[in-house]
């Protein structure tokens, strides 16, 4: 019985966790981020989302080969948690070469500089496959909220993922924060 049961907590485990990173999986930062919601509605305190994405990653791909874009991708990971350093924090690989970083109980200000230090921190990498270095950088959205009984956690991750396309689309290698916090907060 004791065996199935550390069979069972392997495979939930492995349910939850991204293989190449090590990193939380969609399916458990879409769960963790939706209890977070309801907890920062409660207690009527600051969510801050960070969506975050490899700048022209096709082109490592096609240049360097798929195992070279698994090692960004490692690389990438290893530097978020690296940075974030906070064991609340729940980094995760929601798809391909996009990443989302959770960050509960702290401030809009500490939110925004630690996206530029993980921006920041990505542009200063040099990874090293196969002794070719890889530099890359990464575009980031970022969104401060603090929920309303009516806040719709769907619509913060649209929100989150339209200010990573407007960090794109102004030229990448950039973080855009959105603040959605009122002033007098």
């Amino acid at each position: 019985m004791q065996k199935l049961q550390i069979m069972n907590k392997e495979l939930e485990r492995l349910s939850l966790t991204d293989p190449l990173t090590g990193l939380a999986n969609r399916r458990y930062f879409d769960k963790r981020f939706n209890e977070e919601v309801q907890r920062a509605k409660r207690s009527e305190s600051l969510i801050g989302v960070m969506m975050l994405d490899i700048d022209h990653f096709k082109q490592i791909n096609d240049t360097l080969g798929h195992q070279a874009g698994d090692h960004v991708i490692q690389s990438l990971s290893a530097l978020i948690q690296r940075v974030s350093g906070r064991a609340s924090d729940l980094p995760a690989r929601v798809g391909g070469e996009e990443f989302c970083l959770l960050v509960c109980n702290e401030t809009e200000k500490h939110i925004a500089r630690l996206a530029e230090s993980i921006r920041a921190s990505a542009a200063a990498e040099l990874v090293k496959y196969r002794e070719e270095p890889i530099r890359y950088t990464i575009s980031i959205g970022a969104y401060c909220v603090i929920p309303t009984a009516d806040t719709d956690p769907v619509t913060l991750l649209k929100e989150t993922d339209d200010a990573l396309y407007q960090a794109k689309n102004d030229g990448r290698n950039r973080v855009v924060f959105i603040s959605a916090v009122p002033p007098h907060r």
